[in-house]
């Protein structure tokens, strides 16, 4: 039984992690322009979400560095699965992990 304790701790801390994260992708992000950027990725203009991130990029306060990441990962996680059927979605995936990268 004592051999098991160490994995019953591990699964209750990972499923404290699940709801943690879950709880964080029902916050909104509080960042000035992150509501365009998502409407503009919703309705697939993919040139205003390269631009809109440049802009909040651009202006970020370390304070919303969170909020900044939250949004990334939303992008590029909706950008992931089209960018080899759509040319847009794949320059605006390429720029945007290119000014990640501080190219």
């Amino acid at each position: 039984m004592l051999r098991l304790l160490p994995l019953l701790l591990l699964l209750l801390v990972a499923g404290c992690h699940k709801d943690t994260q879950a709880a964080d992708d029902l916050k909104p992000i509080n960042l000035p322009g992150a509501d365009k950027v998502l409407s503009s990725l919703a309705s697939k203009d993919y040139e205003a979400v390269m631009t809109g991130m440049t802009e909040i990029r651009t202006a970020l306060e370390p304070a919303k560095k969170t909020d900044y990441d939250r949004l990334m990962g939303k992008v590029m996680g909706t950008l992931m699965p089209v960018v080899a059927d759509n040319e847009k979605a794949m320059q605006a995936y390429r720029a945007i992990s290119a000014m990640e990268a501080g190219r």
